[in-house]
């Protein structure tokens, strides 16, 4: 071959490791969405020249722990405690109307058992972060974790655009919207998206209430291991032995820190910050597994019980809202 061939092939191969080196320093970009880190994900997953360039060195489970426990910085104990005993009832209806649907839904649909509880604890609790501690209590497969998360943010950037709309439709007050918003929108960023078109009360209600509802992540996250106690573990063939989210206890810990130390706020946010990006890398390395291939094997049954269960949800949420909140 001409020299100046194999030339221009290492000159194009040098471009494209640079880039996928680059990939990471996109997600420092303020405003920079999960949406954008799995789609960014799909493209370089299905370029095998790209995709080979990406390191394996760590999983995405892991990943997945470490954005949980910094993302624990960024909660303020004390008034979501107070949020989540006024709104305790509807919280709790919500969630547990969407777990118990998602499961009935996903066997009529025939979706995979995996995929149907992952969407399911994205609905009811908060998108891509409770879909994160489930899938790491229960060492899920990344490419089921790719199609949830995947369900969850294209419903997430819906919400962003209709919500406003519905709200103002039915003349609903900042207090309403708020509460229906943080109800029924699955991820916190798109909640604070759609409140902060809707206006400043309006925002911090539904804020607060979403950021409680994070809080039910420790009892999923529990109870999801008590019902996985038999499950093989996949570091340890013995069977039996319980993979105890031992990065729940961090979470915690972390909430309980910034209660404590409210001198240290500036850290906080630096770590919470921190966990962010690194939520957005382990969707980036999500979104690689997501081919036709794989779309393919699953169908759009997938889709499908996220839009049933999401459209129950909505109407659940509105009844709620219309009838219950001043």
């Amino acid at each position: 071959m001409n020299v100046t061939i194999l030339d221009q092939i290492n000159s194009y191969d040098k471009l494209k490791k640079r880039f996928v080196f680059a990939i990471p320093f996109l997600f420092l970009i303020p405003h920079f969405e999960a949406a954008y880190a799995l789609i960014l994900g799909i493209f370089v997953g299905n370029i095998p020249t790209l995709r080979k360039h990406i390191p394996n060195t760590i999983s995405v489970s892991t990943l997945l722990k470490y954005s949980v426990i910094l993302m624990g910085f960024g909660m303020q104990l004390a008034p979501m405690i107070q949020v989540s005993k006024d709104g305790f009832i509807f919280t709790a209806i919500t969630i547990t109307s969407a777990l118990i649907l998602g499961k009935i839904l996903g066997k009529l649909l025939g979706v995979d058992k995996e995929i149907s509880f992952l969407v399911s604890c994205g609905t009811a609790i908060c998108g891509g972060s409770a879909i994160a501690a489930a899938a790491s209590a229960t060492n899920a497969k990344t490419h089921n974790i790719s199609i949830s998360l995947g369900i969850i943010f294209l419903l997430n950037s819906i919400a962003l655009l209709i919500f406003p709309s519905i709200g103002h439709f039915w003349g609903m007050s900042q207090t309403q919207f708020g509460y229906f918003s943080a109800l029924a929108i699955h991820d916190t960023t798109s909640v604070v998206g759609a409140c902060s078109s809707y206006g400043e009360q309006a925002l911090q209600m539904g804020t607060m209430l979403k950021c409680a509802r994070a809080l039910w992540i420790i009892p999923l996250t529990i109870s999801v291991v008590i019902m996985h106690k038999n499950d093989t573990i996949k570091d340890n063939k013995s069977k039996g032995k319980r993979a105890w989210p031992v990065f729940i206890l961090f979470f915690i810990g972390a909430i309980i820190l910034v209660e404590l130390f409210p001198q240290w706020k500036a850290t906080f946010d630096h770590l919470y910050w921190g966990g962010k990006k690194i939520m957005l890398y382990a969707i980036f390395i999500t979104g690689l597994g997501i081919n036709k291939g794989l779309i393919q094997h699953q169908g759009t049954k997938p889709l499908w019980l996220g839009v049933l269960l999401w459209v129950i949800l909505i109407t659940l949420s509105f009844y709620i809202t219309l009838f219950h909140v001043r």
